[in-house]
């Protein structure tokens, strides 16, 4: 097996957008459990509903409303270290550069809310 491609420039390339493709997929999934976390006061609860959403709610959502789930947020970080989401197949329908926006659009609502609802809770400790 030839391993010379893997340190040419190409390689390297491909190596270094994959890495970073996937930390900003991480990073997105990683905003939707700050926000959950945020929003319900638990860590423990946050954290179960985040990983019940990633593996069973977003694949509920897409074989009921199959348009829906090519643009759940978890699908669109999947999409960006340009493998396939849990079930679909290929590229992400929308094209890397829209599916890379739509990613960053989420990742600020995440934060906005998760800002807002910190901003609103009753503090008394």
């Amino acid at each position: 097996m030839p391993v010379a491609p893997w340190v040419s420039s190409t390689g390297s390339t491909s190596l270094a957008g994959f890495w970073g493709g996937e930390l900003l997929g991480l990073f997105g999934v990683g905003l939707l459990g700050m926000s959950i976390a945020v929003l319900t006061r638990s860590l423990g609860t946050a954290i179960g509903l985040s990983v019940a959403y990633a593996l069973i709610g977003e694949d509920l959502l897409e074989a009921v409303w199959p348009s829906v789930g090519t643009w759940a947020p978890v699908h669109i970080f999947s999409y960006l270290c340009g493998t396939p989401a849990h079930f679909t197949v290929g590229p992400p329908p929308m094209g890397y550069a829209a599916d890379v926006i739509v990613a960053l659009s989420c990742m600020a609502a995440f934060v906005l809310v998760g800002a807002i609802a910190f901003r609103r809770m009753d503090i008394t400790a």
